[in-house]
């Protein structure tokens, strides 16, 4: 019995030390295949039990238009929530971030990272009957919001503006 126990805690540690390194490297991977030149991550740091989240050096871009970087993203969140359709952020913390946000015809750029636009479904005759019932809708809430040095450029046709937040802090909101 000790042996397995100790097998068993010998496993779940290895799987937390790797968990970090293996999640950085699939998501640079991920950032490339959707366009970034180049993608970094310094540290991923994810704690599942608790829903800890931290993210530090990110970057992945290709030009001085196209920036998307985070110096630092910290995010909490309580899952028990998620069961009854609610995302609950315990907080977030976001500093250092340059991103900019490009909408056309043939989707939305974050950065370099390419999203396509939605692609049509082929006509296959009248659409599916509509559930008599919708489920509810996802709600959301979240404890604290710490935002520090970030600038958001947004593109869309004619429109092409920046906001910049020096610092803003928001507490509870539902």
């Amino acid at each position: 019995a000790l042996l397995i126990g100790g097998s068993i805690a010998v496993l779940l540690a290895i799987v937390l030390i790797a968990l970090p390194v293996v999640a950085a490297r699939v998501a640079e991977g991920w950032l490339r295949d959707h366009g970034a030149d180049a993608a970094t991550i310094g540290d991923i740091d994810f704690n599942p039990f608790s829903g800890a989240l931290r993210v530090e050096a990110l970057e992945a871009g290709d030009g001085p238009e196209a920036r998307f970087s985070v110096a630092l993203a910290e995010l909490d969140v309580r899952w028990w929530p998620l069961v009854s359709r609610r995302v609950h952020v315990e907080r977030l913390r976001l500093e250092g971030a340059r991103i900019d946000v490009a909408v056309g015809d043939d989707g939305v750029r974050i950065g370099a990272v390419r999203l396509p636009a939605g692609t049509p479904a082929p006509d296959d005759g009248p659409a599916p009957a509509a559930p008599d019932a919708e489920p509810a809708p996802w709600g959301f809430g979240s404890d604290f919001v710490n935002l520090g040095d970030v600038a958001l450029t947004y593109r869309h046709g004619v429109l092409d503006t920046t906001v910049e937040i020096r610092a803003v802090r928001v507490g509870s909101h539902y």
